[in-house]
């Protein structure tokens, strides 16, 4: 379930903090953010797009009526008080529906996304390890590094997704779509749910190409390899200070002693008359 060319490797920019880069190599830990750590507050979309109460197509009528009838389920994460349910179950029955119908559906809908929202728990990653802006902003002005991870894209559409990039959050019709889609299947109904509310950001982020992947560990920190990842690499940011270099020379050392693992090690160079980065490890390898 991802579009375009599936990337090698996956990159977590991190800043000259050394527990912060020394966990993930030494301990195989990763720490994996709150969306409520997000800089960006309109991250994770925090419902779906209703259409205008007062100008429904049949369509639309269709799809809150099916809509009905999906929150109504046995099964569905739902709390709904004894009035709201049989009001729903009259909209599902004879499809009329008023403005306090519409409100208290769109309230069932995203006031649990909202909750939801700030229990969850993502690794952002991007698809360039050479992203200038990535490397200044969530490096610390180049001074940090670059985790690189070999993604296992057979897991990925049950652990992450690759994020979609738009000006609008996603349409009550783009939900139905996947609950009719996946109406026989709930483990990939529940994965398109998951990114209809949490794989899409603005389209000024695009420049970022992030992949996201979700943990269910309750203090954020998950052992490696984690889902679909596995830490392959350190790259060093082009103004990485000595302490920092020296850690991770001694840290990598470690690893692969103990895990009996080759992670390499990338130097970041500024390629001359240009405004792009070449990552070269020690081997020769480069980026």
């Amino acid at each position: 379930m991802t579009s375009g060319k599936e990337p090698e490797y996956l990159y977590r920019y991190v800043p000259p903090k050394m527990d912060w880069i020394r966990t993930p190599i030494v301990y195989q830990k990763i720490f994996f953010p709150s969306v409520k750590q997000f800089n960006d507050p309109f991250d994770c979309a925090t419902g779906i797009r209703f259409p205008d109460p007062d100008h429904l197509s049949g369509s639309d009528i269709w799809d809150l009526r099916k809509l009905s009838e999906f929150i109504l389920e046995p099964d569905a994460d739902t709390e709904l008080d004894g009035r709201w349910e049989k009001r729903l179950q009259e909209l599902v029955n004879d499809g009329v529906f008023t403005g306090d119908d519409f409100d208290a559906l769109l309230r069932e809908v995203n006031g649990p996304a909202v909750v939801r929202r700030d229990e969850q728990r993502f690794l952002c990653l991007s698809e360039d390890p050479k992203n200038i802006p990535m490397w200044s902003h969530y490096a610390d002005k180049h001074k940090g590094v670059a985790l690189q991870f070999k993604p296992n894209h057979s897991q990925m559409p049950i652990w992450g997704t690759r994020v979609r990039y738009r000006k609008a959050v996603p349409s009550l019709a783009e939900f139905m779509t996947i609950l009719r889609r996946y109406a026989k299947n709930d483990d990939r109904r529940a994965v398109g749910i998951f990114r209809i509310f949490y794989g899409h950001k603005h389209t000024m982020w695009r420049c970022e190409k992030e992949w996201r992947v979700m943990t269910d560990s309750s203090d954020g920190y998950h052992k490696l390899p984690a889902g679909p990842l596995s830490l392959t690499g350190v790259i060093l940011g082009l103004h990485v200070q000595p302490d920092t270099v020296s850690g991770v020379n001694k840290w990598v050392r470690q690893a692969q002693r103990t895990l009996r693992r080759k992670l390499r090690i990338y130097r970041t160079t500024r390629l001359p008359d240009s405004f792009s980065l070449r990552c070269t490890a020690q081997d020769g390898h480069t980026l």
